[in-house]
């Protein structure tokens, strides 16, 4: 008899495909996925402009704490005399339009200074391997995310913060100090205004306001030592950028995830 070819069923023809890429040729059983490659590298491009701006308008904040901190000071006078019957309600509306026109402007300058520390902040994470620095675990769309994720965003945007520090400083014997000063004085200082808040919203005597004033004129001081040292943390990353820019890194830090090697 004829040899027979062997019977197929429907899905059981051979192809030449190859084995699915998950598959264990050691046929021991499905294996996981392979981790995703990294992120390609971004050219540099350099951060210098948005720096320039997000220190100006930082310094900008400064100035409006300081002031916010002198209306504070100004309404408490005011209240007092106008119990005393030295002043009048012409006092009262000078001293409230004062206070709204700071509160606007403050509020103005402090949403843009936020927009310019995003931009810089993810152009800085954009631009460690172009320097040479990086690749970093976080990419520059989660340096930016990582501040609207309730819950989260009370210590991520610390934790890449510090990571940028310690990648523009390596081979450098400088701590993160500056980092998380800056982090306690800002976390601090945005409770501090919740609670000035609560406490001012629902003031309605003369003693009430005016110790919602006293907050406010503490708040003002703090809010400017935040940015003072916000500002100094910027400058410092920023002209380690611009050195990296020119003479590239001392020693190479270790890619997250991958061994050193020998």
């Amino acid at each position: 008899m004829a040899d027979r070819e062997p019977a197929t069923t429907p899905g059981s023809e051979p192809t030449d495909q190859g084995p699915a890429p998950d598959y264990d040729p050691n046929r021991t059983g499905w294996v996981p996925p392979q981790a995703m490659p990294p992120r390609k590298p971004s050219p540099f491009r350099s951060a210098r402009t948005r720096a320039r701006l997000l220190v100006g308008l930082l310094a900008a904040n400064v100035v409006l704490a300081i002031i916010s901190a002198v209306i504070s000071a100004w309404g408490k006078v005011v209240f007092r005399d106008f119990e005393a019957g030295a002043a009048g309600i012409p006092d009262l509306d000078r001293w409230d339009a004062a206070f709204g026109l700071e509160s606007t402007v403050g509020l103005a300058t402090f949403v843009a200074a936020g927009f310019a520390w995003l931009a810089w902040s993810s152009r800085t994470v954009d631009n460690e391997d172009g320097l040479g620095i990086g690749p970093s675990k976080v990419t520059p769309a989660l340096a930016i995310a990582w501040w609207f994720l309730p819950i989260a965003n009370l210590i991520m945007p610390y934790l890449v913060h510090r990571e940028i520090y310690q990648r523009y400083h390596q081979g450098l014997v400088v701590g993160t100090g500056i980092v998380t000063l800056w982090w306690l004085v800002y976390i601090g200082c945005n409770l501090f205004g919740f609670f000035v808040a609560w406490i001012w919203l629902p003031a309605i005597t003369f003693p009430e306001l005016q110790s919602g004033l006293t907050l406010f004129a503490i708040a003002g001081l703090a809010n400017a030592l935040s940015g003072m040292i916000a500002i100094t943390m910027v400058r410092r990353i920023q002209a380690r950028a611009d050195v990296l820019a020119v003479s590239g890194p001392s020693m190479p830090l270790p890619i997250p995830g991958v061994a050193p090697s020998a």
